[in-house]
């Protein structure tokens, strides 16, 4: 079957590049953006984690970079630095056959060696906002040639205030280059920038974020206290024996006193939030994708931008506060065909929430009863 994207005006090494990875059709984000943005349309959408996002922007920024050209064509700010070495990795394969360079700047890195990549031929930019801009201020980035733009995740951009780094960054912009905005809600800071900086912009929504996977099996405890949460917890984590698991709470104080709990009893694992230093969230984060421990204890801020694959269970040990949050959680299982398991632990005052989720997705809660402690104890299987 010939490649679905030859429909498109794209170069030969961008389609050698597709048929490569073996993209042959195109999602129906991609589908919607791609031929907008190669006829220089600013771009507005909103699509969920895994739909193929990162492509349908990539795809045109790469067909359009000049190899010829030493200084940067194309801008990509992202908010954390994980997902900009997602997004580089992503640009990379996809420009690898026109060898197109594309530099990361994010912060914890030493500025000089950054400056020094940036003296040599640079196509594609991706960096975090902080970083980005210090390099702007200090005139070691230059952004002249700039011909596409692209604002990804641009919620959770406002949700860790970014945004009017992102504003400065722009304003180093010369000419009318090709803005793209990604994010999953639009407020009215977020529609005042694009404003601000964006033409007659297309607004695309693929309105499927209320699925969620039937091979997601969707379960949970209600809890009459909070002092009784955390032993039914590790008493369902022994129960359950999850290969590699995320576990969601709704503050850092609470990943780090389940962190420390979970250690005492001897159970391997790790924490992120977003007060833990880059390199030790780097380092718990590579951890994690080695298998190094099976557990990973996280903020919903912390966790987003960092996608890990093979995720078995996802636990609410705090039930999100927001049901597209609670869709995000529990969509990192039960992918590419394999199943997965969420397990929510419900206070009685949660059932409004409960009630909420379940309209939204759809899909019913199995409540379980609390498991069994001195059988569990007999079925234990070590950590």
């Amino acid at each position: 079957m010939e490649n679905q994207f030859r429909q498109y005006p794209l170069e030969e090494d961008i389609l050698g590049a597709l048929d490569a990875l073996g993209y042959t059709q195109p999602t129906e984000i991609q589908a919607a953006v791609i031929p907008s943005i190669l006829n220089g349309r600013d771009i507005i959408a909103k699509s969920k984690t895994g739909s193929g996002k990162t492509a349908a922007f990539a795809i045109p920024i790469c067909n359009f970079a000049d190899w010829e050209q030493n200084t940067a064509q194309a801008l990509v700010l992202e908010p954390t630095r994980e997902l900009a070495f997602q997004v580089k990795d992503e640009l990379y394969a996809i420009g690898r056959f026109k060898r197109l360079k594309v530099p990361v700047l994010y912060g914890g890195f030493p500025m000089e060696k950054q400056i020094l990549t940036l003296k040599q031929r640079t196509h594609i930019v991706v960096g975090t906002p902080g970083r980005v801009l210090d390099h702007c201020k200090r005139g070691t980035l230059d952004l002249s040639k700039v011909r596409y733009v692209v604002i990804d995740e641009a919620d959770l951009m406002l949700d860790m205030g970014f945004i009017e780094d992102v504003r400065n960054i722009l304003m180093h912009l010369e000419g009318k280059p090709v803005f793209m905005l990604f994010s999953a809600t639009m407020g009215e800071r977020l529609e005042a920038l694009a404003a601000q900086f964006m033409h007659e912009p297309l607004e695309v929504k693929i309105e499927n974020d209320t699925e969620t996977a039937d091979t997601i099996e969707q379960v949970g405890y209600f809890v009459d206290e909070d002092e009784k949460k955390l032993p039914l917890f590790l008493d369902i984590l022994t129960m359950e024996n999850p290969d590699n698991a995320m576990v969601f709470c709704g503050t850092r104080e609470m990943v780090e006193v389940l962190y420390y709990r979970l250690r005492k009893e001897g159970i391997a694992c790790g924490m992120l939030h977003g007060m833990i230093d880059q390199k030790v969230r780097t380092r718990t984060i590579e951890d994690f994708r080695a298998q190094g421990f099976r557990i990973l204890i996280a903020t919903d801020v912390a966790a987003r931008g960092v996608d890990f694959q093979n995720i078995t269970h996802v636990f609410n040990y705090d039930l999100p506060t927001n049901k597209e949050v609670y869709v995000h959680r529990i969509g990192r299982t039960g992918r590419a065909g394999e199943t997965g398991r969420a397990v929510s632990l419900i206070r009685e005052d949660e059932q409004k929430m409960l009630n909420s989720i379940e309209s939204f997705t759809g899909v019913g809660l199995a409540i379980l009863k609390p498991p069994a402690l001195r059988m569990l104890k007999m079925l234990a299987v070590p950590f």
